[in-house]
C-alpha cells in the first residue's frame, strides 16, 4: 500500500492544478487511487474554488482587500490585504467578514497578555514556551492560530469530530482543541498547523499523520464488522 502524502496532493490539485493522471503519476499510482483518495479526504471541487467573490477596494475593520491572492488548503480564499498601520498581509477572507480577524496582527502583545477570541493568552504563552525550550522554531501567532481554527469549521483536522476551546481562562468545560505540527519535524508556522481532538494528538505524538492513518485503515478493515457503541467524545476524560 502506497502512502500518499495529503498535503502534497493538496498542493497539486489545488495550486499547481494538475489532472488526476499527471498527480498520479507523482505518486505512482493509477487514476483511480488518486480519486477515491480525493473522496476521502473530503476535497471541494476546484470548479467550485474559482468563484471568488470580488472584494478588491473593501474595507473591513483595519483591512482593505487588495488582490485575490489563493485559496488555502481548507478551500478558504486568501487575500492580500492592507492593514491601517500600513503593513499588508496575506489573510483568510471569511474570517475578516466573520469579524475574526480586525488587523494585521498589530494588536498581537495586548492579545498574549489577554488572549484572543477562545484561545487563553496563557495557554498560547504556555504552549510557545515549551515550543522555544525545546528548540522548536515558533513563527505563528494566536490570532493566525484562531484562524486556523475558524478555517477548520472548529473541527478537529484528521476525524473531523467538533472540538471544544473554552473561552480564555475560563475552565468550566473541558478542553479537547489541541494544536499541532502537522510534520513533527518542523517547528510551529501557518503552514505546519492544525487543531486536532487532544486524543488523536496522543495517538499522533509518536506517528506521523500518514502512518497514523495506515493504522486506523488496517484497524477499521480488520474490525469494521465490530459494532461500536455510542458515546461523547467530549464527555471522555483521558488527560
Amino acid at each position: 500500500m502506497r502512502i500518499i502524502d495529503e498535503n502534497k496532493l493538496k498542493k497539486l490539485y489545488y495550486d499547481e492544478r494538475l489532472t488526476l493522471v499527471e498527480i498520479a503519476n507523482e505518486f505512482d499510482v493509477c487514476k483511480q487511487t488518486i480519486q477515491r483518495r480525493i473522496n476521502t479526504l473530503g476535497l471541494e471541487k476546484r470548479e467550485k474554488l474559482l468563484m471568488v467573490e470580488d472584494l478588491k477596494g473593501v474595507k473591513i475593520n483595519k483591512l482593505t482587500f487588495l488582490e485575490y491572492i489563493k485559496n488555502d488548503k481548507f478551500g478558504k480564499a486568501v487575500w492580500l490585504c492592507r492593514c491601517e498601520c500600513g503593513r499588508e498581509k496575506n489573510l483568510n477572507a471569511s474570517a475578516i467578514k466573520a469579524g475574526l480577524t480586525t488587523s494585521c496582527g498589530c494588536n498581537k502583545q495586548k492579545s498574549l497578555r489577554t488572549g484572543f477570541e477562545l484561545i487563553s493568552g496563557a495557554f498560547w504563552n504556555k504552549l510557545k514556551k515549551s515550543a522555544l525550550s525545546r528548540d522548536i522554531e515558533f513563527n505563528i501567532s494566536i490570532e493566525e492560530a484562531w484562524n486556523i481554527y475558524i478555517e477548520q469549521e472548529e473541527k478537529c483536522a484528521i476525524s473531523g469530530v467538533e472540538l471544544v476551546m473554552y473561552p480564555n481562562n475560563d475552565r468550566s468545560r473541558i478542553q479537547t482543541a489541541s494544536p499541532d505540527r502537522i510534520d513533527s519535524t518542523k517547528g510551529y508556522a501557518t503552514d505546519n498547523f492544525q487543531w486536532v481532538h487532544k486524543r488523536i494528538n496522543r495517538m499522533k505524538n509518536i506517528l506521523s499523520t500518514d502512518e497514523l492513518l495506515f493504522w486506523i485503515n488496517k484497524i477499521y478493515m480488520r474490525n469494521k464488522n465490530y459494532k461500536i457503541k455510542s458515546f461523547n467524545v467530549n464527555n471522555l476524560t483521558w488527560d
